[in-house]
């Protein structure tokens, strides 16, 4: 049965200012969907509504992994290490 998991991350982590998704993001966006056997979308940020009370929080992308269960958690690990990898002083292509 196929799941969904949700990160919600800052535009600015992943895009390059021209608004293209850096290589080395893509790259390992990719290399996580196969290794875990998942698909992955980024969505652009959706409208606030009353519900959402953290503006910042609606503006950030979301990031959808379908799959099952198991594959969504590692999936969304892996991506919360590549994040990490991001902030942190260091390059994404080291990893």
């Amino acid at each position: 049965m196929k799941q969904c998991g949700t990160l919600a991350i800052e535009r600015e982590l992943i895009y390059q200012p021209d608004g293209t998704i850096t290589n080395a993001v893509k790259t390992h966006l990719n290399s996580i969907a196969r290794w875990s056997r998942v698909d992955i979308f980024i969505l652009k940020p959706t409208k606030p509504t009353q519900e959402v009370n953290d503006t910042r929080q609606a503006e950030r992308l979301r990031v959808q992994i379908y799959g099952d269960s198991e594959s969504v958690e590692n999936a969304k690990t892996r991506i919360l290490l590549m994040i990490d990898d991001i902030v942190r002083p260091g390059d994404l292509q080291s990893t």
